[in-house]
């Protein structure tokens, strides 16, 4: 496939073309959106709408989770995006996981985005809190456990 060169030069009157094979960027291919979840893709959290509407600018920092559910699921689809500084810019400093600095919470994080493999999500039950940024979620969590000391591409 012959196409021009994202800044074609010109010698002349003559447009320099750069040869190319069909790559996963540029014009036609698909938009993705934080960590290589596709923008069009149906969020992970299971909301029922595209990523880029619904967790992708939460993670982006372009809003703010409107309901504690909200921010659930935000945080569950960063798990699936391997977005461990989502993770720690929503975890309250206060709580017992977030312990030492940012930079060890995001380490710890990390450790458990390589063991754990998010497979879904669904909310049991919501209970109001005495706030309107507090409730009480009982969520179900589909997840797969993988042992750390085994190779990724080894069979189950």
């Amino acid at each position: 496939m012959i196409a021009a060169a994202p800044a074609a030069r010109r010698r002349s009157n003559q447009v320099v073309l750069a040869a190319t094979k069909a790559a996963p960027k540029g014009f036609g291919a698909q938009k993705q959106g934080t960590k290589g979840i596709a923008a069009e893709a149906p969020c992970p959290c299971g909301s029922g709408t595209a990523y880029e509407a619904c967790c992708a600018p939460l993670h982006d920092g372009a809003t703010r989770a409107a309901t504690p559910e909200v921010l659930l699921r935000s945080r569950y689809t960063a798990y699936v995006a391997k977005n461990p500084e989502y993770i720690a810019e929503t975890t309250h400093p206060d709580s017992p996981e977030y312990s030492g600095s940012r930079t060890a919470y995001i380490r710890d994080v990390k450790n458990t985005m390589r063991r754990l493999d998010p497979m879904g999500l669904a909310i049991v039950s919501q209970d109001a809190g005495a706030t309107p940024d507090e409730a009480f979620i009982t969520f179900r969590l589909q997840r797969r456990i993988r042992d750390p000391d085994v190779p990724r591409n080894a069979p189950e």
